[in-house]
């Protein structure tokens, strides 16, 4: 695989992510929040993880683009965030939606980590 495809591929989801969390955030979509929500509470985890063990994709993007390995996270991580506030004043949400967000965030996640080994294993 080339320089290229392999930059590409390692790029696709990071960025995919922050378009959808700038095209909620362009948008009057009702749930356009918690897009912008998921996508920041995503990007800030995945960070976190990096930090702990391997690097993820924006890590090692980062790397091969030769900005060392929090240069990516510190932006797609400040960008979502930012939009996140941005929309979270402007609609007045309050913490009582924070907390419902980050409990169904939590769950989702918790889901996905602990469901990962069963999920290929249904059968439909």
């Amino acid at each position: 695989m080339s320089d290229a495809a392999v930059i590409g591929a390692t790029a696709a989801g990071p960025a995919l992510m922050v378009l959808f969390a700038i095209a909620a955030a362009l948008s009057r979509w009702r749930w356009a929040p918690s897009v912008i929500f998921i996508v920041f509470a995503q990007r800030a985890m995945a960070a976190l993880i990096s930090a702990i063990s391997a690097p993820n994709d924006e890590a090692r993007l980062s790397i091969m683009l030769g900005f060392g390995p929090w240069a990516l996270f510190a932006f797609t991580v400040g960008l979502t965030g930012y939009l996140f506030i941005r929309r979270y004043r402007r609609d007045a949400l309050g913490w009582k939606w924070i907390a419902i967000s980050y409990a169904a965030f939590s769950l989702a996640i918790t889901l996905v980590v602990f469901g990962d080994g069963r999920l290929f294993q249904l059968r439909f």
